[in-house]
């Protein structure tokens, strides 16, 4: 069988923390896939790394990009479970760094959701792999081909008059996949955290 080439991109402008790197070692050390791991230190904003990476996985003919941030903490079966879910692109359920815990996903009825709920992380996520409208990019996987369908940037931000972000980076791609045909999966079976003051 052949093995999937796996460009393993970190976007970062900063110290990548210890417990990420002890997660990426042991989630390499637990695959058979071919794995080149690449840390994107060039651009000034998320959305520049993660275009690097992007490219560098279309130079190494990759068949997929795996992105996770510098401030992650996953189980070492990630990048396999992942591949087993064999979806074009598929992310994980992480918080944000802040209280109440809120998962960086877009669901497609969150407009039905009140703000009282919203504000008190009151949402009942799925148990099993499930679609959204947008996931976030702490860790997601996706596949080189879904890029040969899009325009670039693939990852960009929209900005509101006050200057404030309008649209994140990770919801900009996945709204532009969506509108080239594109489902955007989520597995909410492993175990993320999120490294801040403690582990969100």
């Amino acid at each position: 069988m052949d093995k999937n080439k796996i460009l393993l991109g970190i976007p970062t402008n900063r110290q990548i923390q210890p417990l990420t790197v002890l997660s990426l070692l042991k989630m390499i050390q637990n695959t058979r896939e071919e794995v080149i791991p690449i840390l994107a230190t060039q651009g000034y904003t998320i959305s520049e790394n993660r275009n690097y990476l992007v490219a560098q996985a279309l130079k190494n003919n990759c068949t997929h990009l795996m992105m996770i941030d510098d401030d992650m903490v996953f189980p070492e079966n990630t990048l396999n479970q992942l591949l087993f879910d064999n979806k074009d692109i598929v992310g994980v359920v992480a918080n944000s760094r802040a209280l109440p815990l809120m998962p960086v996903v877009e669901f497609f009825d969150d407009e039905e959701l009140s703000v009282a709920d919203k504000l008190l992380g009151k949402r009942n996520i799925p148990e099993q792999l499930f679609t959204c409208k947008a996931v976030g990019g702490g860790v997601l996987i996706i596949n080189t081909k879904v890029f040969e369908k899009m325009s670039r940037p693939y990852f960009g931000m929209e900005i509101m008059d006050t200057g404030m972000t309008k649209t994140g980076e990770d919801s900009y791609f996945c709204y532009n996949a969506s509108k080239v045909g594109f489902e955007i999966w989520c597995d909410p079976t492993l175990k993320i955290n999120h490294i801040g003051n403690y582990l969100y």
